[in-house]
């Protein structure tokens, strides 16, 4: 079974490290990342459902 995350933080670089760290495990699948919380609430409400 694969975890599907989102990376969310205002800092590029730990975003970007965090995106690769997470997404050598194979069980682990990235399937965005955003710079602050706002796109991803939109974007929850069409795509998966989560908390805000």
């Amino acid at each position: 079974m694969t975890v599907r995350v989102v990376v969310v933080d205002d800092y590029e670089l730990l975003r970007a490290g965090l995106v690769t760290v997470l997404g050598s495990d194979g069980a682990i699948e990235v399937v965005g990342e955003a710079a602050d919380a706002r796109p991803l609430c939109a974007w929850r409400w069409t795509t998966v459902r989560i908390s805000c």
